[in-house]
């Protein structure tokens, strides 16, 4: 169990702050309090931490107040900033002195400076990697075939060129082929540098992307995510492109291939070693289906069946008080994280979760949960029936679902 009873989040956009915020629960974090961006931040983070500050980028004198005044001595950037507001500063008079001292503008030194500025006040930057060991990769052949020698080949030539490009800060993805560089990722960032590379490779190159020296994991965690797989239909070996098409060209991803349930999964496929070629592919496609796919020898696209997984539906009913936080009321309840963002979702317009809800504050819940026959929660469904009673004031909703009705009338004319 984690020896941190509370910690402050730097919230970014992306998923990040969610996985961040289950990892440190699941660790025994008692209080998680927010700073989140405006236009940046997914409003969800107020469901799932104990307290939020919004604010814009560049207001550091707020947010290190907030900090101080919720007694935080470690804090976590998780999630990125886009680029392009790095540019777009709103900054206070604390910002703008930190500014004026850096020598380099670039996103490593302005992280790094705020680092410095937190740790002037009492609050230890952690790595962003805490609590997240489980999804770091071991060093080594990770999926896919085994690469041939012309792929090890580039990519060796890709690696020395992305860390040097690294070193002077320029960037750390390449794109190459048959030792000659298509693209450096610069200031667009990874998925665009791709891109560009691959229409250069006409869909026969290799991405290589690399740490930098001495590569700060308290707020820059190089990784590859969905997204920039998404992209990647020009990885060169020819089976490992059969497997990209059948993500990219049909654009199947698996929602649980995301960190919504944070979980890696058995893929089946067979491979003619005559021609390299996948001939049929099997995967869960999400928690109700999965798809079985048969390549066409005539047109070398693949023919697609979508298989039903049935699951158990369970009507659930949970109460609470409110003590602390919706947040935490709801999870001492076993209430799965979906269910409780989509309970704030549907109250936000209704309710202000920093200001309107008070200790001593309740709720009931009716919702659906979905099992597999041993009986193990798959995913969560609707929610039924909500009651939020907030200092007295009591907020029902229901779930109405509209039928349409077709009417036929017969005309007959006198």
């Amino acid at each position: 169990m984690s020896h941190f009873e509370a910690i402050g989040m730097i919230a970014g956009n992306g998923i990040y702050p969610a996985i961040f915020a289950q990892g440190a629960r699941s660790e025994g974090v008692k209080s998680l309090i927010a700073a989140a961006f405006e236009g940046e931040t997914d409003p969800s983070i107020e469901s799932i931490t104990d307290k939020v500050s919004w604010m814009k980028v560049g207001q550091l004198s707020k947010m290190i107040k907030f900090f101080e005044e919720n007694n935080i001595t470690k804090a976590v950037m998780v999630g990125q900033i886009a680029p392009k507001n790095l540019f777009d500063l709103r900054p206070d008079m604390r910002t703008l002195m930190l500014l004026g001292r850096l020598k380099e503008r670039n996103a490593e030194s302005i992280f790094n400076g705020i680092g410095e500025e937190l740790a002037k006040s009492g609050i230890e930057l952690i790595p962003a990697t805490t609590f997240l060991d489980d999804l770091l990769p071991d060093p080594g052949h990770v999926c896919g075939p085994k690469p041939g020698k012309r792929l090890i080949d580039d990519a060796s030539f890709g690696y020395s060129i992305a860390k040097e490009m690294s070193r002077l800060d320029i960037g750390q993805t390449v794109v190459v082929k048959k030792g000659t560089v298509l693209a450096v990722e610069a200031f667009e960032g990874t998925n665009k540098a791709i891109k560009r590379g691959g229409e250069l490779g006409r869909g026969d190159a290799v991405v290589v992307k690399v740490s930098k020296p001495k590569q700060d994991l308290r707020f820059d965690v190089p990784c590859i995510g969905p997204d920039t797989i998404e992209r990647v239909d020009i990885v060169p070996s020819r089976d490992f492109t059969s497997f990209c098409k059948i993500f990219v060209h049909l654009r199947f991803w698996p929602d649980n291939y995301y960190v919504n349930n944070i979980k890696l999964q058995l893929i089946q496929f067979n491979l003619d070693k005559t021609n390299n070629k996948i001939t049929e592919f099997y995967f869960q496609l999400s928690n109700t289906q999965k798809i079985f796919l048969v390549r066409n020898d005539e047109n070398d696209n693949f023919k697609e069946e979508i298989l039903s997984i049935n699951l158990d539906k369970k009507i659930i009913y949970k109460e609470n008080i409110i003590l602390q936080s919706l947040y935490k009321a709801a999870t001492d309840q076993r209430i799965p994280v979906n269910t409780i963002i989509e309970f704030a979702r549907i109250y936000g317009f209704q309710v202000d979760f920093q200001r309107d809800i008070w200790k001593g504050d309740s709720f009931q819940i009716i919702y659906e949960q979905f099992e597999n026959d041993d009986g193990s929660l798959i995913e969560s469904g609707d929610i039924i029936f909500s009651n939020l009673n907030t200092q007295g004031n009591e907020l029902n909703l229901y779930k109405f679902e509209f039928y349409r009705c077709i009417c036929i009338f017969r005309y007959e004319q006198n």
